[in-house]
């Protein structure tokens, strides 16, 4: 059976590259549905998360290093990215009508059930920008992607 690279690890590959070429290769090599879908949550400019600003208290997934491995939750955010649709609206539109309250409380949840590097990895998406990998790098590797 085929390893499947967790999300994390194909950013952080794709973070050791310094020449966007490469970093929109990496992309292209790794091209999934839910990479596609992280990407269209990062720079989509019609779709806005529906959430406060910064970061909510959560506490990691246990069971991890300093280095946030060891969880063996590595494939999980790709299992929750379907979860996503309750967290924005696409062109003004909400996908699914849900409280504030229960919203923040579903992400919080979501943020301690995958893996930490993961978990950072979400916040960088609400956040509008992934580091080390910009919107040039994400227009090169998946040019139908609309990005900011």
């Amino acid at each position: 059976m085929a390893y499947t690279k967790a999300l994390y690890e194909i950013v952080d590959e794709v973070r050791k590259s310094k020449n966007v070429k490469i970093k929109a290769d990496i992309l292209k090599q790794n091209e999934s549905t839910a990479l596609i879908d992280l990407l269209q949550l990062t720079y989509n400019p019609s779709i806005k998360w529906l959430l406060p600003e910064g970061e909510p208290p959560y506490t990691p997934a246990e069971g991890t290093n300093d280095e946030g491995d060891g969880t063996d939750l590595e494939g999980a955010l790709i299992g929750q990215m379907r979860m996503m649709k309750y967290f924005i609206s696409v062109d003004g539109n909400v996908l699914e009508d849900v409280q504030p309250a229960k919203r923040e409380v579903v992400f919080i949840r979501l943020l301690e059930t995958i893996a930490p590097k993961d978990a950072k990895l979400v916040l960088e998406m609400k956040s509008g920008s992934i580091k080390g990998v910009s919107a040039n790098v994400v227009e090169k590797a998946f040019p139908q992607i609309q990005v900011r």
